[in-house]
């Protein structure tokens, strides 16, 4: 996601799991399409998309990250695509 692309303090975590080495957060992301995402101008409406993120840790660093993002629901959510 580009900078500016959701107005500030707009995550929302929905839980968090400690794994071990591993630390797995599910969000559900709310925000205003006030900057440029996916290559298109703002369209100022309001979207809400979920993710999951998975840090792997070692040596109180993170060595790894994974995501998994609805980018495709958010477009459409904000009329970026469809119908």
């Amino acid at each position: 996601m580009a900078a500016g692309a959701v107005g500030p303090d707009e995550g929302r975590g929905a839980g968090v799991d400690l794994r071990g080495r591993q630390v797995v957060a599910r969000v559900l992301m709310h925000g205003r399409h006030v900057g440029e995402f996916l290559g298109r101008e703002p369209t100022d409406k309001e979207f809400a998309a979920k993710q999951i993120h998975v840090w792997r840790i070692e040596d109180g660093k993170v060595i790894e990250h994974w995501s998994v993002r609805d980018d495709l629901g958010q477009a459409f959510q904000l009329g970026l695509i469809g119908g």
